[in-house]
C-alpha cells in the first residue's frame, strides 16, 4: 500500500503526529554517549591509578579510616580509638570518653594491610565526641613498604582531627 499526501490525511491522528525519521543519530544522542564513555573512563582510570602504588593506596585507606572514625565519634557522641593490633591490622574501638578503660571493637571499622605494607605498632589515637584528638599518638605512625620501590609514609595527626601523609621514597640503585 502506497501512501500519498491525500491518504496521509485519512490516517488516525496518532499516526499523523509521528515525525518522519531519517537514518542516523542526533547530536544529542552522540553527546550523551560520549559523556557516558568519558565518565566511565575517568572512574576506571582513577581506580586503576590507586592500584599501581600499594604504599599510597594503603596510606589513603588508613587516612580514610581516621576520617571515618572521626565522623562516627561526632555522630554517635562517643570516643573512638584507633590502634594497631599487629603490623598489618588496625582496629577502631569506641567508648563513652577517651579516659574509659573498657572499649568495644567497632566491627564495621578496621583495616587490614596487604603485603608488602606494614605499619609501626605501639601507638593509639583517641578522637573525642567533638571530633578533636584527645590522645595524640605516643610514637610515630609509619607505614612501610617492602616492595621493590620501597618507601614509607608518616601519618601526622593534628589536634583538630586532620590527618596528613608525608611520603619518603628510597632511592633506586
Amino acid at each position: 500500500v502506497m501512501l500519498n499526501a491525500n491518504s496521509r490525511n485519512r490516517l488516525p491522528l496518532s499516526i499523523k503526529s509521528l515525525p518522519i525519521r531519517k537514518n542516523g543519530f542526533t547530536v544529542i544522542e552522540i553527546l550523551a554517549v560520549t559523556a557516558i564513555a568519558a565518565i566511565t573512563t575517568a572512574l576506571t582510570a582513577s581506580y586503576l591509578r590507586s592500584l599501581e602504588n600499594p604504599l599510597e593506596s594503603s596510606t589513603r585507606e588508613m587516612t580514610g579510616l581516621f576520617k571515618l572514625a572521626r565522623a562516627r565519634a561526632v555522630s554517635s557522641t562517643s570516643a573512638y580509638q584507633i590502634l594497631p593490633t599487629s603490623s598489618n591490622q588496625i582496629v577502631a574501638q569506641y567508648a563513652n570518653t577517651c579516659d574509659d578503660t573498657v572499649w568495644t571493637n567497632d566491627v564495621q571499622l578496621g583495616l587490614e594491610l596487604d603485603d608488602p605494607i606494614s605499619v609501626t605498632t605501639g601507638w593509639s589515637v583517641c578522637i573525642n565526641s567533638r571530633g578533636t584528638v584527645s590522645t595524640m599518638p605516643t610514637s610515630d605512625i609509619i607505614i612501610n613498604s617492602s616492595a621493590d620501590s620501597g618507601g614509607s609514609a608518616e601519618l601526622v595527626v593534628y589536634l583538630g582531627g586532620l590527618v596528613e601523609a608525608e611520603y619518603t621514597y628510597s632511592d633506586s640503585p
